[in-house]
């Protein structure tokens, strides 16, 4: 009879290999953003669960935020960093852009050209699109957070709260929905997640139904932006 034993790790040990709750979770955030959408475009509510729903993007980031650890800790070069990071999310994103955009001009639906273009978003409008540029900057400031979360966790804390009261007094609108700064208590938590990586990996599970859909959460989000735009509502 085989005896299941958990490999000893020490040092960075704990950060190799693939979590299969990380895609778990992210499969379970991506289906709730779908049911979000779905609520909104017919018009159907699902009452206390609502309240549930509205983490999905938190719980998203954080999530991520953990994987970027994760993965930082293995390979902290920060050249091959941005050229992974751009070959992962820059295809698929210019793919869906294009889609969306020929459709509209196909269909002779009015395009958004300003400052919300610059960071990411749609030309055309509907349900999701703020993600993209919250996405775009967490990549593009990742490294920089991650460094002063390393150097000193109290300082993390007083810096992200300090940026969080910010927000509201911010003139610029492009500091509304789709700004990183909404999002860094969450991404404080998957850093912290990413200090208990080998807890973590002891108690790692998944579940089939929500880890397929969890690997290509990225593509299933684009999808959804396109197909929840005024292109097909």
């Amino acid at each position: 009879m085989l005896k299941k034993t958990w490999p000893k790790k020490s040092g960075n040990e704990g950060t190799k290999g693939k979590l299969k709750i990380i895609d778990f979770l992210k499969g379970i955030a991506i289906s709730w953003v779908l049911i979000i959408h779905l609520e909104a475009f017919l018009h159907f509510n699902l009452g206390w669960f609502d309240l549930i729903l509205q983490f999905a993007v938190p719980m998203f980031m954080a999530i991520m935020a953990l994987n970027f650890a994760i993965s930082w800790e293995k390979n902290s070069n920060l050249k091959q960093y941005f050229f992974r990071r751009a070959k992962r999310f820059l295809p698929p994103f210019f793919v869906a852009l294009s889609v969306s955009t020929i459709l509209a001009v196909w269909l002779n639906l009015p395009l958004e050209f300003g400052e919300r273009q610059l960071v990411g978003y749609f030309f055309l409008g509907g349900s999701g699109n703020y993600f993209i540029p919250v996405l775009f900057q967490f990549v593009l400031f990742f490294p920089v957070l991650y460094f002063i979360f390393k150097k000193n966790l109290l300082a993390t804390a007083l810096l992200f709260i300090g940026l969080l009261f910010l927000l509201p007094n911010s003139q610029l609108n492009i500091t509304a929905q789709y700004n990183l700064i909404r999002f860094l208590p969450f991404i404080f938590i998957g850093f912290l997640l990413s200090k208990k990586i080998d807890w973590i990996r002891r108690h790692d599970f998944g579940f089939k139904f929500f880890e397929m859909p969890g690997k290509y959460s990225y593509q299933i989000y684009l999808f959804q932006v396109v197909f929840f735009s005024k292109i097909f509502w």
